[in-house]
């Protein structure tokens, strides 16, 4: 059992190496941010089971330009470290809005906060301050790539003992091209 379950993590690290460091990308695409944070509510339900997740979506910041699964990681790996900082009994909320040409979507814990001589740290590859065997110093790493190759930056505000907040603007599909998706209204002369 324990060679097994380090086999699974060698192979789940070695899989995060290759995806910070994959040269191929999938193409970029438009994603529906609101599905894609629905779905990762879901994927991770069964550790959110005790904590409040609040969320307040904006109906206009739905879709952003980006890589849809590396994307969708991105959601994974941000409300998972949420969910470990509220130690499964706090409150996380999820809300998006838009900023002009941007998605902002905003995921806030009511955890312990990050200390200050973490903070300049957080985005660096293999920094962690979970315990051995629980974290790989990958996550935010790859939260801050795929932002910054989908156009996008990330703004994080961390203060002991009062939470986190991770805000990420993405380039919103423009109007005209919302209005060249959507279906034609059949009838219309």
């Amino acid at each position: 059992d324990d060679a097994e379950q380090c086999t699974g993590r060698i192979a789940s690290l070695v899989e995060a190496v290759r995806s910070i460091a994959r040269q191929e990308r999938a193409e970029v695409a438009d994603i529906d941010v609101h599905e894609q944070l629905r779905s990762t509510l879901g994927v991770l339900a069964h550790k959110l089971r005790n904590t409040r997740v609040a969320q307040n979506f904006s109906a206009e910041s739905g879709h952003v330009r980006g890589y849809p699964s590396e994307l969708a990681q991105v959601w994974v790996n941000l409300l998972d470290n949420a969910a470990d900082a509220v130690n499964g009994a706090g409150k996380i909320s999820i809300q998006t809005q838009r900023d002009d040409n941007q998605t902002v979507v905003e995921i806030v814990d009511n955890g312990p906060g990050i200390s200050p001589e973490n903070f300049s740290h957080i985005f660096e590859p293999f920094f962690t301050t979970k315990g051995l065997g629980k974290g790989t110093g990958l996550g935010l790493a790859t939260v801050y790539g795929t932002v910054k190759q989908s156009g996008g930056h990330i703004e994080v505000e961390s203060n002991l003992d009062e939470g986190t907040s991770f805000r990420i603007y993405l380039p919103r599909v423009t109007q005209a091209a919302e209005l060249a998706a959507a279906p034609a209204e059949v009838g219309a002369a």
